[in-house]
């Protein structure tokens, strides 16, 4: 009978608390700056609530996104599905990569082509700022570029043959990469990796609603990442240099990514000259979350641990839209905390999308944490309005202003 009492008491208690939940969800947020909501007095009764359901659903065993087999081929039969990898890393010397493509509807690519190498320059994709090719139906494979899967979850091949531009002077030269990206580090699996505190963090922070819930299954895309090796050949006009960078590569696949909906991020590789290896960052993406910090860090040996939190305020780095090249921010995992001082060392900016709705800056960066000296590659997120040149449109095939985007 005194059991029954309890669980009575217990569920009693329950109702009443999501009762409270549900009426203070209903009431209009403070956000700073008119995007960043601010916890309110259900904060922390909605923390618990939601922290508790991802222990529990961590212990039942959530399916994650299948691995390094999943996600590619056919996109899903949806407007703005994709399938996009990124392979990017740095030394400690200045030289620095960043190779992406995205795969969208009709044989769409986005592709970043950034390759700097100390005594020769920074060479550019001749389009960019524009990212917009074609070509890409069921392969990684255009504009000159390949990404090849070699070993799940241990070997890429990057391969790019084309003319690239020298930041520096404007001029166009042959370019070849030979490169191939290795790594025996566990990858990190955004669907089932993150920790929970971290997540139910940020969920607490909106108004709940059956419709912000369904705009969470509406926006979410399966994303992994993985800090490894990028080493191989860059001729340039027909003089080999070698290149060994170390940094990030990353796989997302989804029905929906719609740029608009974001309104910010930065996000930041730390190679540590201890070791240390991790990826860091913040991201505002209104529709779902105004605030979440998201990361990991792998200790020296080699153990990984998911980020519990990171003070890094984007509101108060650039929310005008000019980028922070000199800034701190702390971040815990593993039960240590990290601080970290960044100096942005080169920048450069792409835009992504028929109207340009994503300003992408990405960036070499130098780095002490918690004293140590680090480097590794940065990039940034600004939403942008101001439209897609008609000088870049017009170079599109004609049946491209047809489809639906």
């Amino acid at each position: 009978m005194l059991w029954q009492a309890a669980a009575a008491a217990a569920a009693a208690a329950l109702l009443l608390l999501c009762r409270w939940i549900v009426a203070f969800s209903r009431r209009t947020p403070q956000r700073m700056f008119a995007v960043y909501t601010q916890p309110d007095a259900s904060f922390y009764p909605k923390m618990a609530a939601f922290w508790l359901l991802l222990r529990l659903r961590r212990l039942w065993g959530s399916p994650g996104g299948g691995g390094e087999q999943a996600g590619y081929g056919p996109l899903a039969e949806a407007p703005q599905s994709l399938d996009a990898v990124l392979i990017q890393g740095a030394d400690g010397a200045g030289a620095w990569l960043v190779a992406a493509m995205a795969r969208r509807p009709h044989g769409v690519l986005n592709v970043i082509g950034i390759v700097s190498l100390p005594g020769v320059g920074t060479l550019l994709l001749p389009r960019h700022p524009d990212t917009t090719l074609f070509g890409g139906e069921t392969a990684h494979a255009g504009g000159g570029f390949s990404f090849r899967r070699m070993e799940p979850m241990r070997r890429w091949k990057l391969d790019f043959t084309g003319q690239m531009r020298v930041s520096e002077s404007g001029a166009l030269v042959d370019v070849t990469l030979d490169l191939t990206y290795t790594s025996d580090l566990a990858h990190f699996d955004f669907d089932t990796d993150m920790a929970p505190l971290a997540v139910a963090r940020a969920m607490a922070r909106e108004p709940w609603s059956r419709e912000f819930f369904a705009r969470l299954r509406d926006a979410h895309q399966t994303h992994y990442e993985q800090i490894g090796t990028t080493e191989g050949t860059v001729t340039v006009d027909g003089r080999p240099h070698a290149l060994r960078v170390t940094g990030m590569r990353d796989h997302s696949y989804a029905r929906c990514r719609d740029w608009t909906r974001l309104h910010r991020y930065g996000l930041h590789t730390l190679i540590v000259e201890d070791g240390t290896r991790a990826q860091v960052g913040v991201v505002s993406q209104p529709y779902s979350f105004s605030r979440i910090e998201l990361g990991y860090v792998y200790r020296p040996d080699g153990s990984l641990h998911a980020l519990e939190w990171c003070d890094l305020e984007l509101g108060y780095h650039g929310e005008q839209g000019a980028e922070p090249r000199d800034y701190g921010f702390s971040f815990g995992a593993g039960g240590r905390t990290y601080r970290v001082l960044v100096k942005v060392e080169e920048s450069h900016t792409v835009f992504i999308g028929w109207r340009w709705e994503a300003r992408v800056l990405e960036r070499r960066c130098t780095y002490r944490v918690n004293g140590v000296a680090a480097h590794g590659v940065s990039e940034w997120y600004y939403r942008h309005r101001g439209g897609r040149p008609a000088e870049y449109a017009a170079d599109d095939p004609a049946w491209a202003r047809d489809i639906e985007k």
